[in-house]
């Protein structure tokens, strides 16, 4: 610790706190962290969302979760991206509800969800097969000013398949394409699969 210049500013302590949770010295950035608290400097929520980050890729959720709480208490409060850290990591640990649960925790304070919260929320929706939800989240998407992107399609596209909503989906894969986005394999070629179960063989033929 002695070896760190304190005397500095805002802007150095967090980059400095950025390279040490790339070099994957945690422990240290943890410190540099308390030592611009007694210096009555504020880490802003990019230095929290750094080093929350740092602590969900190694598992150490509690830790993770201490400073999320730490922000909520004391600030600055958490932003959209902190609460998408979470998100995808209980997502990605095989816990969707979870996953769920913190997206409407975000929503209820009063946080809007911009194209990858909403991204990551429908990858967990279309897990659970919750088709009413997913088509909710798009919709709101889309009120809020924002537009979805290739991965949002692709999402609500699996989710309407998943439910069996043939028309649904290729329909939505059209208007994908009429805006630009290009559908992933997988999404094309599950829906190809569908198409010629149900004897419509054209349309398959048509996408693929």
């Amino acid at each position: 610790m002695e070896a760190y210049d304190y005397d500095t500013d805002v802007v150095s302590f967090r980059l400095l706190i950025n390279a040490l949770c790339k070099a994957g010295i945690v422990g240290e950035a943890l410190k540099m962290l308390d030592v611009m608290e007694k210096k009555a400097i504020s880490a802003n929520p990019h230095t929290y969302n750094t080093l929350i980050l740092k602590h969900l890729k190694v598992d150490r959720l509690g830790e993770a979760q201490e400073l999320f709480e730490f922000m909520g208490l004391h600030g600055p409060q958490p932003t959209v991206y902190t609460y998408i850290l979470f998100i995808d990591y209980f997502g990605k640990s095989g816990d969707p509800q979870k996953a769920l649960e913190i997206f409407g925790r975000m929503k209820n304070k009063g946080i809007v969800p911009n194209v990858v919260a909403c991204n990551v929320c429908l990858h967990n929706l279309a897990k659970l097969g919750r088709l009413g939800e997913a088509k909710d989240c798009f919709r709101e998407l889309k009120l809020s000013g924002f537009s979805p992107d290739a991965i949002t399609y692709n999402m609500m596209i699996k989710c309407y398949g998943k439910a069996g909503k043939v028309d649904e989906a290729v329909k939505l894969l059209h208007q994908m394409m009429e805006n630009g986005c290009v559908p992933d394999e997988i999404r094309i070629n599950t829906l190809i699969g569908v198409l010629y179960r149900v004897d419509r063989v054209d349309e398959a033929w048509d996408i693929s």
